[in-house]
């Protein structure tokens, strides 16, 4: 399992690899987290700060390594889903298209008079 304690951080990008590594996810509440562990599913989320909790929510994943493997699979599913380069690529091209509109596509002209 991994445990992300940290109160500070903004955005872990260890917590995406973990779970690309189908492991379990505990970590403390940040919003962006909200994005990719849903709790239940790939993992738990603390209130940030509160040891008590995070300690309860690993120990409960030790004592249950089958709800352990659940998390770890979804987990990796949902980093393979949304953060594959291929994803990743037809995200960012979605939000060129929208502040730059693709140009209109044309077939090349022909000179006939050659």
């Amino acid at each position: 399992l991994f445990a992300f304690a940290s109160e500070t951080e903004g955005f872990g990008l260890c917590v995406l690899e973990a779970m690309a590594a189908a492991l379990p996810i505990v970590a403390m509440h940040c919003q962006a987290f909200e994005e990719f562990v849903t709790p239940g599913v790939t993992g738990d989320l603390v209130p940030q700060g509160d040891v008590e909790a995070l300690t309860e929510a690993i120990r409960a994943l030790l004592l249950d390594p089958c709800r352990g493997d659940q998390y770890g699979r979804a987990g990796r599913a949902v980093v393979v889903e949304r953060f594959a380069p291929t994803a990743v690529a037809h995200s960012f091209e979605h939000v060129y298209d929208q502040v730059v509109p693709p140009a209109p596509r044309t077939l090349p002209t022909r000179n006939t008079q050659e």
